[in-house]
């Protein structure tokens, strides 16, 4: 991203570095920062997702399900809002 500091968006097209289309699925995204001196700078991360369930567990945990299977747990959650709408 260059000199870029604060909050920074990120939107995937669905494609690999081909241009090809890549299958449905859940994928990992990593990131990196590393100061002028080369060293690494502890950086936040934050992804949205559309949530398709609730799961309570027997130790009384909930959860969250998402589009792509991944569950979350309540304090995973930063914050829920309304379908289609972006902080």
């Amino acid at each position: 991203l260059g000199p870029l500091s604060g909050a920074q968006t990120i939107t995937w097209d669905g494609l690999d570095s081909s241009g090809q289309t890549v299958p449905e699925g859940a994928y990992r995204v990593e990131v990196e920062a590393i100061g002028p001196d080369g060293e690494n700078i502890d950086v936040l991360q934050s992804a949205m997702a559309r949530v398709t369930g609730v799961e309570f567990s027997p130790e009384g945990i909930t959860y969250l399900v998402l589009k792509n299977g991944l569950r979350l747990s309540l304090g995973e959650i930063e914050s829920i809002m309304e379908g289609g709408v972006q902080p």
